[in-house]
């Protein structure tokens, strides 16, 4: 029986625990940050469109202390980011019936004014979904896709959309000390992005290409 499968569009974040598949179509200059706890087979994904938001500002999930070696727990360490103005955040629910093409319900998304459309904000977000789905940050690695430069406009790669979400995907990541252990990104091509949570497994694909694990 095949697992059960959620689409997630542009600017939604999920966060979920396995059997499940996420998947994410279409990428283009966007990109698609994984990330998995694999003692707990407890997985997130952001769809994310640009690398920044300048109306909001946020501080690092993970505080230094915490983070002094990977077998430490850094959960006592944890602070989130206080975002500018204050919003809303709504807690992802791991329940609910998503039929395979179907974009998963609202109760699954988290929702914090469009957080999930930037790399600042989506990576903090999806950092602390998965603490509250009981994922150890220790433990969470990423992978990334997409970051794509689709336009032949003599831009040089690292100025465009696609190369500035990357590198700034890349150094949040680092800040955070999540350690990025796939990637397929850069080049001119479109890619859809398989998760499977139950393996951790991230598939790619692309037109006319061959299926990439990364």
């Amino acid at each position: 029986m095949a697992d059960e499968k959620t689409m997630i569009i542009v600017g939604e974040g999920v966060v979920r625990r396995a059997p499940v598949v996420f998947s994410s179509v279409g990428l283009g200059s966007c990109v698609v940050v994984t990330l998995y706890d694999a003692k707990r087979c407890v997985g997130g994904l952001a769809h994310i469109m640009l690398p920044g938001n300048r109306r909001r500002t946020t501080t690092q999930v993970f505080s230094e202390k915490g983070r002094e070696t990977r077998g430490e727990k850094r959960t006592k360490g944890i602070r989130y980011e206080i975002p500018s103005p204050e919003v809303a955040f709504t807690v992802l629910s791991s329940k609910g019936d998503v039929g395979l093409g179907n974009p998963a319900n609202a109760a699954e998304h988290a929702s914090l004014n469009e957080v999930y459309h930037y790399a600042d904000t989506a990576i903090i977000a999806l950092l602390k979904e998965m603490v509250n789905k009981g994922a150890s940050p220790p433990d969470i690695v990423a992978k990334i896709a997409g970051g794509a430069k689709m336009f032949a406009d003599g831009e040089h790669y690292e100025n465009s959309i696609g190369g500035r979400n990357v590198k700034s995907i890349k150094q949040l990541l680092k800040i955070e000390r999540i350690p990025i252990v796939g990637e397929d990104t850069g080049g001119s091509h479109g890619r859809n992005v398989d998760f499977h949570l139950h393996s951790g497994r991230v598939v790619v694909s692309t037109i006319g290409g061959k299926d990439k694990e990364i």
